[in-house]
């Protein structure tokens, strides 16, 4: 009993899309009802009666307390349609269930033998192309699974084109056909298109039914067996999990993580207000995700909203681009682009505003067109091709320019240069000539110091001379002579 579910029609899921279809106390027919979960939606809500057809005994013996008759058998053995002999049913039900046969064109057409004129055949069937069933392929795996595309337990697989043949093969016509949507990243394969070359990523995005996880049909018999059976009203309905979404992240020092975080479904193209509830706390790092996917977006009016209800309008300059998000302008409105599915803006610390919890608000409005935003991306770079040709050309200018004060400069250095040999050649000779008199004074004063030590020696001699005469015995007896002489000298001056 491995799909024991609950009903959710606010969820578009394949169970909800044919439960939706089906018209108050009609009679059904419904194959592998499991544990009952839609068998007793259509009894107890829709008040229908309703014959069920189960091979697995526990399963049955739960969904038989909502079953006006239960029928344990093996749907691939026919022996079923006995018990049914001389019914006719406004629906027949193969919810999730064809893939699990052999033969499901043989349980089908037998099965379409009891359809009530008018009546409507109903089947859910996994689409086997879907992509995450391809990136898996690329990375060498078909691995089964539990539950899902690849579940365990199934047998046959389909696809648009084999899914429109089992019908026709039936005599089936489909006058509705719907799909349930989910991205590879919300799959039980969790895969994600960014780790693929963006050629194969766009192809992949682009092509049909890449992301339909599951066909469902609402056909009646045809009424023209031969005829190629595509007119039909086709609806697909994405997966809750895929629905496109901003996220508001509130956290201390960059440490973002899910629980301190608020997520809001995106509004249609135009303007739609945005407000996110920041609890009590000290958060120094605000982090806004746009989308979930690519997109072209743009951002305006922000305010905060504090406990006090005072309104505290922030400039758009506390927003800054960060992973996988490239900022086009920013001006009155915040014009940005996203490159993956996790585009990131980080707001600048408003940790002062928000200690006693605030409310965030803005308006924002994005365009999920991949034509839209390749044109406004190969705009954005045509604009910096601009600049950068404008910049280029001024750079071109400021190298004639500097190339021609590198000349200029060159011509006066090489000037200074040989100003600076001459002057070098001037100061050599002048340092021969320098030394040159140094020579001739250094020879002069040698030839005078020789005069003066001759001089020093007969003033030494002409002292020792005179000494000598001194110390005589004649220059002492004629002392009284000398001192007469003086005195006659002098009479004769003073006359």
């Amino acid at each position: 009993m491995k799909y024991n579910l609950e009903v959710d029609l606010s969820i578009k899921s394949s169970h909800s899309l044919i439960l939706s279809r089906i018209k108050p106390r009609s009679k059904v027919l419904e194959f592998g009802p499991a544990t009952g979960y839609m068998t007793r939606y259509i009894k107890e809500k829709l008040q229908c009666e309703i014959v069920c057809v189960e091979i697995d005994t526990e399963a049955a013996a739960k969904a038989e307390v909502y079953a006006d008759k239960m029928i344990v058998s093996d749907i691939n053995a026919l022996s079923w349609k006995e018990d049914i002999d001389g019914l006719k049913f406004d629906y027949i039900l193969f919810a999730d269930v064809l893939e699990h046969l052999y033969n499901p064109g043989l349980v089908l057409a037998t099965a379409s033998e009891f359809l009530e004129e008018g009546g409507y055949v109903m089947t859910s069937i996994p689409n086997i192309s879907h992509n995450s069933i391809i990136l898996e392929l690329m990375e060498g795996r078909f691995n089964y699974q539990q539950i899902g595309l690849l579940d365990n337990t199934h047998i046959r697989f389909f696809t648009r084109e084999s899914v429109l043949k089992l019908l026709s093969d039936c005599d089936l016509e489909p006058v509705e056909w719907l799909t349930t949507m989910r991205r590879p990243n919300s799959t039980e394969f969790n895969q994600d298109y960014n780790k693929l070359p963006v050629p194969v990523r766009n192809f992949l995005k682009t092509r049909i039914d890449g992301e339909v996880y599951q066909f469902v049909t609402v056909s009646q018999k045809s009424t023209e067996p031969e005829a190629n059976i595509t007119r039909f009203q086709v609806e697909q309905y994405q997966n809750y999990l895929d629905k496109d979404y901003c996220q508001f992240y509130w956290a201390k020092d960059k440490r973002f993580s899910e629980n301190n975080s608020q997520n809001i479904t995106i509004s249609d193209k135009s303007f739609s207000l945005y407000r996110f509830k920041i609890p009590e706390g000290a958060w120094n790092s605000l982090r806004f995700d746009p989308a979930n996917t690519i997109v072209l977006g743009e951002i305006k009016n922000i305010r905060l909203i504090c406990s006090n209800s005072i309104v505290k309008e922030i400039s758009n300059e506390a927003i800054t681009e960060s992973v996988n998000t490239v900022i086009l302008e920013n001006n009155a409105v915040i014009r940005f682009v996203s490159l993956g599915d996790d585009p990131q803006l980080l707001f600048q610390d408003l940790s002062r505003y928000t200690k006693s919890g605030c409310v965030i608000e803005f308006e924002m409005k994005v365009e999920d067109n991949i034509a839209t935003i390749i044109e406004e991306c190969v705009n954005y770079i045509h604009h910096y091709v601009d600049l950068y040709n404008t910049q280029q050309e001024q750079t071109n200018q400021y190298r004639v320019e500097l190339k021609e004060h590198k000349a200029k400069n060159n011509m006066q250095l090489k000037l200074l240069n040989e100003e600076i040999e001459r002057l070098g050649a001037q100061n050599v000779q002048l340092d021969n000539e320098l030394k040159s008199k140094i020579y001739d004074f250094e020879m002069e004063i040698g030839l005078l110091n020789n005069q003066l030590e001759d001089i020093c020696k007969r003033e030494e001699k002409l002292k020792k001379e005179i000494n000598a005469i001194t110390s005589s015995l004649s220059w002492k007896i004629t002392a009284p002579l000398r001192r007469l002489f003086d005195y006659i000298g002098n009479r004769k001056t003073k006359e």
